[in-house]
């Protein structure tokens, strides 16, 4: 036979060969349908399978990708501030009593010579008791005040006259109108009525 005639029967035998391969160029050209089973049917399913799950999957990653991003929760971060433990000013010790001048002051009546007993008293306990002097006004309530530094020693001087503790203050700047020229004292009694002092 001669050559065409071997193409042309070759040509024959291929397109009845139902393990062909390839037929996407027969379909688009409309010689050939989309076969129903066999071999070719499966390859194809597989192929339309394949080409769905990508489509689907390039929906999915567009739909998310579109999404607006939630905002990102920040844990809150809370502080605890511990109170500060109170600042208390040391007292100093009590000086020697001779070395502590005390000046008593009258507050409840010029005609009586209330505050020379009361310095009296101071006297007794070893302090240097100035002269003792009438208030310049009259107070109801007794006090004692005393210059930084002698805080202790006043207190012993208001248990001596029996002062309660809670009226020994600091001497203010000025000092009180009752009291006015300390005369250098470091401890200022105010005598007033509430004491036995006071009576007189």
């Amino acid at each position: 036979a001669t050559t065409p005639d071997r193409w042309a029967r070759n040509s024959q035998l291929w397109s009845r060969s139902p393990a062909k391969p390839y037929y996407g160029w027969e379909l688009m050209a409309g010689r050939r349908s989309i076969p129903k089973s066999g071999p070719d049917a499966a390859a194809l399913r597989g192929a339309l399978v394949v080409i769905a799950g990508v489509l689907v999957g390039a929906a999915i990653l567009a739909n998310v990708s579109s999404r607006p991003k939630s905002p990102v929760a920040t844990a809150a971060t809370t502080t605890t501030t511990r109170p500060s433990a109170p600042v208390t000013t040391p007292v100093a010790a009590p000086h020697t009593p001779a070395a502590v001048s005390v000046l008593v002051l009258n507050g409840v009546d010029p005609k009586k010579t209330i505050s020379k007993a009361a310095a009296a008293t101071v006297a007794a306990g070893g302090f240097t008791a100035l002269p003792p002097r009438d208030a310049a006004k009259v107070v109801t309530v007794s006090a004692v005040y005393f210059v930084p530094g002698y805080q202790a020693d006043a207190a012993i001087v208001a248990s001596l006259l029996a002062i309660p503790v809670a009226a020994v203050v600091p001497m203010p700047t000025p000092p009180p109108a009752e009291v006015g020229d300390t005369a250098g004292a470091q401890v200022v009694v105010v005598v007033g009525p509430d004491i036995p002092a006071g009576a007189g």
